[in-house]
């Protein structure tokens, strides 16, 4: 091929050469998709500026290992409160309850009323003492057992005795009721004369007081009414404070006119346990 410009030949090669590479590469490879378009250089900036102010995102909160002590059961325990009741407890034999006990009118100055429980013959007997600023007197109150026949010589010191007819629990809202003989004058019971106290547990409150300053305590509120032939002769509203840790009253108010007491208004309140 004489007489051909090398120039030109130079060109031609090259142009032969590069449609060889564009049909090689059309059947050979894909050709990628073009990605999008992303932002600019300030969209960009403002991006960044906005991602430093957003708050870090907290990492979510793992779940705590299972503690090894928790398969172990359980100890029961036991349920207080008005759901399961409140215990009654018997007045400890050994121990002795002092009351100081005030009256209107007046009837006795510095009256105070203490109770010693022993155990005889298998029951838990209750002996009074009551002494005032003019002298003394002492007396058995009877056993600390429901319907003992001599809880009809009770007067008002036989208030120490009404636990013995709570039952073994007290709960908020229980109706309480029971009676004993009402003692004729002179002495002797008979049939149809009764003393009845019917009452109801009203509520748990904290009660301050000389051997119990700041304790939890069941109030209850009743009657004791005087019937003799089925007819109400007369009665007094009693509120009562009872306490498991004194396992017996901590208060009782008594108001209204009775045939076996002068005053109308006693109020005895616990002031000493030993």
């Amino acid at each position: 091929m004489k007489g051909q410009d090398p120039l030109a030949l130079a060109i031609f090669g090259a142009a032969v050469a590069l449609l060889v590479g564009l049909v090689l590469y059309v059947f050979f490879f894909k050709a990628p998709e073009p990605a999008p378009a992303g932002p600019g250089l300030a969209q960009q900036a403002r991006q960044a500026v906005d991602n430093l102010r957003k708050p870090a995102p907290v990492p979510a909160a793992r779940p705590a290992a299972p503690d090894a002590r928790a398969a172990k059961p359980a100890a029961p325990v036991a349920q207080t409160g008005s759901d399961a009741g409140y215990p009654v407890w018997p007045p400890p034999a050994g121990m002795t309850w002092t009351y100081r006990v005030s009256l209107e009118p007046q009837l006795w100055q510095d009256a105070v009323l203490a109770y010693r429980v022993t155990q005889q013959g298998g029951a838990l007997v209750v002996d009074t003492n009551f002494r005032h600023a003019k002298g003394h007197m002492a007396f058995r109150l009877g056993s600390f057992q429901a319907g003992d026949p001599a809880h009809a010589n009770t007067r008002f010191p036989g208030f120490f005795l009404y636990p013995a007819y709570f039952g073994d629990k007290l709960r908020v809202g229980q109706a309480l009721a029971w009676e004993w003989p009402w003692q004729m004058p002179g002495g002797g019971v008979r049939p149809g004369r009764v003393k009845r106290f019917e009452g109801r547990v009203v509520a748990s409150e904290q009660y301050h007081g000389p051997v119990f300053p700041m304790a939890s305590m069941l109030r209850i509120e009743g009657a004791l009414s005087y019937i003799e032939d089925g007819r109400v002769q007369a009665s007094a509203r009693e509120t009562l404070w009872y306490a498991g840790k004194a396992a017996g009253l901590v208060r009782i108010e008594r108001d209204g006119r009775t045939p076996d007491e002068g005053a109308t208004r006693i109020v005895a309140e616990l002031v000493e346990m030993r």
